[in-house]
This record gives C-alpha cells, structure tokens and sequence, in this order.
C-alpha cells in the first residue's frame, strides 16, 4: 500500500486509473480492505504489471529491514521471477538490488538502458535495470526513479 509507488506507477503511465489512485493516496494502511485490494491488483493485471517486494514482511515503524530478511527472502523472489518470466525487472534501491545481484551495487551508476543479467538456478536470464528507491526518505529520488525507468521504457518498447 506504499502511496509513492503507485504514484510513481502513475506518473510513468503503468498504471493509470486515476480513481483508485486518488483513493490510495487519500487511505491509511488500516483502511485497505481484501476487497479494495483485489479490485486494484484486477487492474494492474490489466496494465501486465506484476510488483513485488524481495521481503514479504515490513516494520510497523517504516523502518529499513536488515539484509538478513532480504537474504532470507530472496530464493523465493527467483523463484516468482522464473515462474513470471518478466521481460524486464526494475530493481528499487541500492539495497534490493546488491541483495538480488549479489554484488555490491550502486544504482546512481546505471544510466540509458544499462542493465545487469541475472541467471535463476533454472537458467532463466534476467535484466535487472537498477533503479533509484523513490519511497520514504527516497522520496527525494523520484524524479530520478521516473527518468531512469522512462528511459528503459522507451529504448525496451515495452
């Protein structure tokens, strides 16, 4: 329910039901019920979106999760990436990113249509397109976010 992704799904037109966005933006998190939640994810299945987090959990407190969490997570996260087969990935912050390439990454070095090839244990390639994390104190990173994934959008014609 984290208002500045659908925001910026919104601004990059990959999702654009401005009603529903007016209505996440206007909710608190105790206010998403099963039923609002599965009308919206009925409309991203519409726009061919498939979002996901490496960590299946959160902090009540929106506090950045250790690496361990992510660590833990992430066989699960290939194994959605193989069984989804996207055409491109966009990876949110420095953090996700080293987790899921398991490398240190730094994002801000990534440019045009730069990408990282990650392959599954199934021997699935993957283009990863590191991107800039545009939520909570990387909310000052938005702007950066759209540029970067409306570059690769254009060149990937997707």
């Amino acid at each position: 329910g984290t208002k500045n992704i659908w925001q910026l799904l919104y601004t990059l037109g990959l999702f654009n039901n401005t009603v529903l966005l007016n209505k996440i933006q206007s909710m608190r998190p105790e206010e998403w019920t099963w039923e609002f939640a599965e009308n919206l994810y009925k409309d991203v299945v519409k726009e061919s979106l498939y979002i996901t987090n490496i960590a299946k959990c959160t902090q009540d407190d929106a506090r950045h999760l250790p690496d361990s969490v992510y660590k833990e997570y992430l066989p699960l996260m290939i194994e959605e990436l193989e069984y989804i087969k996207p055409k491109i990935v966009f990876a949110l912050g420095k953090q996700v990113n080293s987790i899921l390439l398991q490398r240190p990454i730094s994002v801000s070095k990534y440019t045009s249509d730069e990408y990282e090839i990650l392959t599954t244990p199934n021997g699935l390639d993957l283009k990863i397109y590191p991107s800039y994390y545009p939520i909570g104190q990387g909310s000052r990173n938005m702007s950066k976010a759209i540029k970067r994934i409306t570059e690769v959008l254009k060149v990937s014609k997707i």
